[in-house]
């Protein structure tokens, strides 16, 4: 197909961006918007993912580079992984830089963070949940 004269006009006003610029662009955005702090909702999003029936999944990362707000705060991304579809993903803002590296360290790594924001006693009772895929 042979680019009409519009198009070449509007693609020379957009500025050159790859792909995953693009995605990182509305992710920073959305993690500045709709994000939730961390240390108060973290347990509760883990043990709402687990009875799910879903693995809670962090991402501090896109593309290899940190995901941050359009404040250059550092944000976390949370994913239920699985289960029934009843715990959506949270953006979380307010992250202690030593989570940040422990999530990045760890696989399984909900399980430190729920030993470090959860009540202890329930980590077994969460891990013997079944897990939905």
């Amino acid at each position: 197909m042979i680019a009409t004269e519009k198009q070449v006009k509007i693609e020379e006003k957009l500025p050159y961006m790859k792909f995953s610029e693009l995605i990182r662009l509305g992710m920073e955005k959305k993690a500045g918007i709709l994000s939730i702090d961390f240390k108060r909702n973290i347990a509760d999003f883990i043990k709402g993912c687990r009875e799910d029936k879903g693995i809670p999944m962090f991402r501090t990362r896109f593309a290899g580079q940190p995901i941050v707000t359009p404040e250059g705060e550092r944000a976390v991304l949370g994913v239920c992984w699985g289960g029934e579809d009843k715990m959506p993903s949270f953006w979380f803002k307010n992250v202690p830089k030593e989570d940040i590296e422990l999530i990045d360290r760890y696989t399984g790594d909900w399980r430190h963070l729920w030993l470090k924001y959860g009540e202890k006693e329930k980590l077994k009772e969460l891990e013997k949940l079944p897990i939905v895929l």
